[in-house]
């Protein structure tokens, strides 16, 4: 990768796809790879390859997107879970790595886009949960 830093001060990462939520009795390894691929491994792809964008100073930032449900977990959600605690600790340790550069993730709550595949009473329970 060519070097090009300083020309960005902040990188997002929101990327999401379908929902995996399955019972476990239900879950197979392809299952949870799939559901990590967006959820884990792309954040750190991402932070990688921003990091060679990223002003070093403090006053930047890459954040990670991630979901309450790692706080509060829901039933059939495990492996949509695991990967929102895992975002919380890999931020922890790009902020190690990365550093100067302030890395942080957030859970901003459900938000209605068109990734919610299910009918809308069923979607509107989720969104009190």
């Amino acid at each position: 990768m060519q070097e090009a830093a300083g020309q960005l001060d902040h990188v997002v990462y929101t990327a999401g796809d379908a929902l995996s939520i399955t019972p476990l009795e239900k879950t197979t390894l392809e299952k949870i790879q799939q559901a990590g691929i967006v959820r884990f491994n792309a954040p750190l792809i991402v932070a990688h390859g921003a990091a060679g964008y990223l002003e070093k100073s403090n006053m930047s930032s890459y954040t990670i997107t991630t979901g309450s449900v790692s706080e509060k977990p829901h039933q059939d959600w495990v492996i949509v879970g695991c990967y929102a605690g895992g975002n919380h600790t890999m931020a922890r340790g790009l902020a190690l790595d990365m550093k100067p550069i302030r890395v942080n993730a957030v859970s901003p709550g459900a938000v209605d886009t068109t990734l919610w595949k299910m009918p809308d009473q069923e979607k509107q329970e989720a969104f009190r949960k």
